[in-house]
């Protein structure tokens, strides 16, 4: 008899969020279960690079651009021909025309919820709204048609449910974990002094308005206290970069774009406080490894981050500039603040783990089969 074989969906390795969830999943499945094979489907030229973490791990080339035309043609045909009795889909960009047995990860509803089309010209946004309807539809078919839902939070689980009907039944929460960086710390030009830190895109949902606003009410003594945004510039970045060019904050907020880990981890033992302004998040990743890597955080009082941090962070309404500016002035100032927050995250971060998450995967794995 077969082993059991396991297709998992990694032609987003690269990407960020789902790709660094994606990564330490199959590390943590190969070090845990050496009985099932599985099968991972990369792009072409990630498959010229990739390294399996394991002996029953290999890698399949399927050239299907996620959220493209590709992927719902031809995917499903490259699936079948690889006669799986399990697909894990780390995303729901899960074909419409898949009919073997599969799970899926949602990780947030952001992209149904969020309509982030600030500044577009018409053409663009008609193509985002049509893409932004036939998304939903995929992801709905999605929740109904898998034999079972992983999510990282109990707050993604409930908009499940309100969203598509998804059954609490059918749902299983497993969180994810930070990851603490190991390289060389890397210093970042024309950042110094006295800095808070946000690490991300800067999608309207993202809430970095209410960050610059805060920054500008900071009341006297904090006036040599920037904001440094590191991340890859995109058109919603450029957007930001040109209103605070022309506004009063112009020399307080610094653009280093996409940052190399050693450089991140510099950024994150100069900077003075982290702050995640975010309204939609499905787990709220980047406040976890802030709080890994020793630094006190301050978060938005919305969506999952509750949840997820509890009492290690320092709470602020996302609406109101003033108070985020207040928190941002008591962690600033209080050193015994900022210590007392250093030390529950590092107790928060102690809770989660990549260990955890994929022994729980592999429970659904088996009941999925079942």
């Amino acid at each position: 008899m077969r082993p059991v074989r396991i297709v998992v969906d990694g032609r987003m390795l690269a990407w960020t969020g789902i790709g660094r969830y994606t990564t330490h999943l199959l590390a943590e499945l190969a070090e845990l279960d050496g009985s099932n094979e599985y099968l991972v489907l990369l792009r072409r030229e990630q498959a010229a690079t990739w390294r399996p973490p394991g002996a029953n791990v290999g890698a399949v080339v399927a050239e299907a651009p996620p959220y493209s035309l590709a992927e719902q043609r031809l995917l499903p045909g490259v699936i079948r021909r690889l006669a799986p009795d399990l697909v894990h889909f780390p995303h729901f960009t899960v074909p419409i025309g898949c009919r073997v047995p599969f799970v899926v990860t949602v990780h947030d509803l952001t992209m149904q919820r969020v309509r982030n089309v600030v500044g577009f010209a018409p053409a663009r946004r008609l193509r985002y709204e049509v893409k932004f309807h036939v998304g939903r539809m995929v992801a709905r078919a999605a929740v109904h048609r898998a034999r079972h839902v992983l999510v990282p939070s109990r707050w993604t689980a409930d908009q499940l449910a309100a969203a598509f009907g998804a059954p609490p039944g059918g749902m299983t929460v497993t969180y994810e974990a930070p990851g603490v960086l190991t390289a060389r710390p890397e210093p970042v030009t024309g950042v110094g002094g006295r800095f808070v830190l946000f690490v991300g895109n800067a999608y309207p949902h993202k809430n970095l308005q209410v960050v610059l606003d805060a920054l500008g009410l900071l009341g006297p003594g904090h006036d040599d206290v920037r904001l440094v945004v590191a991340g890859r510039p995109d058109a919603f970045q450029r957007a930001l970069q040109a209103r605070v060019a022309s506004g009063p904050l112009a020399a307080r907020v610094a653009f280093p774009g996409a940052v190399s880990d050693g450089q991140l981890v510099w950024l994150y033992r100069h900077a003075t406080c982290f702050v995640f302004p975010s309204l939609s998040e499905g787990f709220g990743l980047p406040g976890l490894e802030a709080m890994a890597h020793g630094l006190p955080v301050a978060a938005a009082r919305a969506s999952c981050l509750p949840e997820i941090y509890g009492e290690a962070a320092a709470w602020f309404d996302p609406f109101d500039p003033r108070s985020l500016a207040s928190v941002l002035a008591s962690v600033l100032d209080d050193p015994q603040r900022r210590a007392a927050l250093v030390a529950a995250g590092t107790e928060r971060v102690a809770r989660y783990s990549w260990r955890a998450t994929a022994e729980q995967t592999l429970d659904v794995y088996r009941r999925a089969l079942a």
